[in-house]
């Protein structure tokens, strides 16, 4: 399973196993308050992540949350 709908999270093992891919790059399209967690993101097959929120009032969070994670360079506003 991808997607855990009971905890919103994402299995990033599954999903780059998935793609077929080496290295994969996520756009997260109305990511709302980015519920990634650092840990997960540190996979070395995940390139990064871009988030993307259509709520310009959001982008302020995201960045002060970018700026607290452990693996902040995977993350791009």
């Amino acid at each position: 399973m991808i997607f855990d709908y009971n905890n919103y999270t994402i299995n990033l093992k599954s999903l780059i196993k998935l793609s077929g891919q080496k290295k994969i790059s996520i756009l997260d399209f109305g990511c709302g308050k980015g519920v990634w967690n650092p840990k997960k993101v540190s996979i070395k097959k995940l390139n990064k992540i871009n988030l993307y929120d259509k709520q310009k009032k959001l982008i302020n969070l995201l960045k002060k949350k970018k700026k607290k994670k452990k693996n902040k360079d995977k993350f791009q506003l």
